[in-house]
């Protein structure tokens, strides 16, 4: 890895931190941006960065088990690359984008 790449790693690393930090705030992005000094075109530029290094970082037909208690008996696994297939229980669902794949998710999430 040049030089180049390691400060764009570390980067983002710092801009994950943000993120976090963000969500657990309860702030929406507006009003973490204007608390925090960060610009917002800054802050949607990097959450794009850090979302699609992310992506990259799932190797394809890798399963994933996601802590999401919807009940005992339910298991959560998403295999990428697209289609993005996301399996619960005993149910199926594939996803062709990102913004689908966010949406299936918030959607589990709000069943807990």
């Amino acid at each position: 890895m040049n030089t180049r790449d390691e400060v764009r790693q570390m980067r983002i690393r710092e801009w994950k931190k943000v993120f976090e930090d963000k969500a657990a705030s309860g702030l929406s992005a507006k009003e973490y941006c204007q608390q925090n000094g960060i610009g917002k075109d800054q802050y949607f530029y990097w959450q794009k960065i850090v979302r699609e290094s992310v992506l990259n970082e799932i190797k394809p037909n890798r399963f994933t088990e996601l802590p999401v208690p919807v009940s005992s008996d339910m298991f959560v696994s998403i295999t990428a690359p697209s289609p993005i297939t996301i399996t619960v229980g005993k149910g199926t669902k594939s996803v062709q984008d990102k913004e689908s794949l966010k949406m299936v998710m918030e959607v589990l999430i709000s069943a807990q």
